[in-house]
C-alpha cells in the first residue's frame, strides 16, 4: 500500500473525510457496499469472498469487531484465509472511495462451522480361524 493510500485508509477508518485532499468527486452517486451477506466458512477449509461496492471503493478496512482467526481482509475487499476456530464473528467493514472522499460501512456476521469429521470407515471383520482337523 502506498503511503497516500495508507493515510487515506487511516482517515477513513477514523471516520474522517479526505475531500480537501482529493477534490469534490462524483456527485451523482454515493459509495455503498453491495455484498448482501457472507457464506459460512468451515474450520480448516480455504475461504474466499470478494466484497463489492457501488460508485467506487478503493480501500477496504475493518471498522469494528473481529474476523475469525485465520481469515483476513485485504485492502482490495478480499476476505480470505483458512479459519481455525468455529463460532459466529460479527464485524463491520468500511470502504473508502478516493475520488469522492465517501466512506460506506456495513455490518456482517461470518459463521464458521466446525470441521467436517470424516465418516469412520467400516472396520473389516477378521476372518474367524478355521477349525483345525
Amino acid at each position: 500500500m502506498t503511503p497516500r493510500r495508507l493515510l487515506l485508509a487511516l482517515l477513513a477508518s477514523a471516520g474522517l473525510f479526505a475531500t480537501q485532499l482529493l477534490g469534490s468527486g462524483c456527485s451523482d452517486c454515493g459509495t455503498s457496499i453491495t455484498t448482501p451477506s457472507l457464506p459460512d466458512a468451515v474450520v480448516g477449509v480455504n475461504y474466499f469472498v470478494e466484497l463489492n461496492s457501488d460508485c467506487g471503493g478503493d480501500v477496504w478496512f475493518i471498522q469494528s469487531g473481529l474476523l475469525p482467526p485465520g481469515i483476513s481482509l485485504q485492502d482490495t475487499g478480499k476476505l480470505r484465509g483458512v479459519p481455525t476456530l468455529d463460532g459466529t464473528y460479527p464485524f463491520t467493514v468500511g470502504v473508502f472511495d478516493f475520488d469522492s472522499g465517501d466512506t460506506a460501512y456495513k455490518g456482517f456476521a461470518l459463521t464458521v462451522e466446525p470441521a467436517q469429521e470424516a465418516s469412520p470407515s467400516p472396520t473389516p471383520l477378521e476372518p474367524s480361524p478355521s477349525p483345525t482337523p
